[in-house]
């Protein structure tokens, strides 16, 4: 919510608020990093790993 009410006054300037500073940006930032990852993993999806064809037969030990 600081960061909606500092953008806002930023922009309009009231007097007596302070403007944006560099720990309102941060989390902003991070949300803009989040939101191109999943866009690219949307667009490209990470390529699948092939299952084994078949699995080894384990023998049983003999005592």
């Amino acid at each position: 919510m600081s960061l909606v009410w500092g953008v806002v006054s930023t922009i309009i300037g009231f007097p007596g608020v302070t403007p944006l500073s560099f720990w309102d940006v941060i989390p902003l930032a991070i949300g803009a990093l989040f939101l191109n990852s999943s866009i690219r993993l949307v667009r490209f999806p990470p390529p699948a790993v092939p299952e084994p064809a078949s699995l080894p037969k384990w023998k049983p030990i003999k005592p």
